[in-house]
Parts: structure tokens; sequence; C-alpha cells
């Protein structure tokens, strides 16, 4: 059943990923439009640029970040475009659920991340994250 959920919730995820992409664009790997995905259902943070984190990941991310929340912040789809130096540019989709029991295998456990990553979380909830990077090998280096 564990194993369903998760497939279910990816192919969920891709599913709004591909519905998004009128206010996203994939030259230079990513350029959001805020102010259309912000008009979007449930989506609780938008930011066209600037420095993100990414769990797990302990170097700087510069880019585009938004977060989409269902069920009141127990799930939510972080979706990030941009750059790191060790990945160069590329795409990182991170789901975030609330631990009920145990983080699934491969999963990564954060105790009580709100506020710091983001005050749209559930207060003093732990949760489970998946993160899944997406290679972007047509972009080119904004800055070239």
């Amino acid at each position: 059943m564990k194993k369903f959920l998760t497939t279910f919730s990816l192919l969920v995820l891709f599913f709004l990923a591909a519905k998004s992409a009128s206010a996203v664009t994939f030259d230079h790997c990513c350029r959001v439009d805020c102010n259309k995905i912000s008009k979007r259902p449930n989506v609780v943070a938008c930011y066209e640029s600037g420095d993100h984190g990414i769990p797990g990941q302990a170097e700087k991310h510069v880019g585009a970040d938004w977060v989409k929340s269902f069920l009141g912040g127990k799930m939510l789809y972080q979706f990030f475009c941009g750059y790191s130096d060790s990945e160069g540019l590329h795409r990182e989709v991170a789901i975030w659920k609330v631990k009920k029991d145990k983080c699934p295998s491969g999963w990564l456990l954060y105790e009580d991340p709100y506020p710091e990553w983001g005050d749209y979380l559930v207060p003093g909830a732990d949760y489970c994250i998946k993160v899944i990077t997406i290679p972007c090998p047509t972009c080119k280096n904004p800055s070239n």
C-alpha cells in the first residue's frame, strides 16, 4: 500500500508540474512567473529567484522555487529550478509528508522544520521528505 501511495504521489507530482508549464518556461532551466503560479490553488510560496534550501543538501542553490500545499500542510510539493556548484543547472522536486510512524526507506526525516523551512508547515510536526533531481542537460547557464 505504501508503494502504491508513493507511486501515486509521484504521478500526481509530475501531472501538477506538467499542468503548471504555462507558468514555467524551461529555457535557462526555469523561469517562474509567480504572478501566474500564485493564482493556482494551494500555492503557498513562490520565488522567481534567490537562494534556496534543498532537503538533504548542504550546498547553496540559486534559482526559482515554489511550493504547493495539500491536506492543510500535511503534504507539500516543492519545485526548484536553478543552479548549484555540484549539479549545475537542474531541477529538484521534493515531496514533504507529515510523519506518521516512520519514514519510508530512502526518505529523509526532518524534525519540526516549522518555521525555518516554511511558515506553511504544520507547527510541531515531523516530516518525511523525498527529493528527486531532474537533470537539465539542454540548459545554458543564464550568466553566459
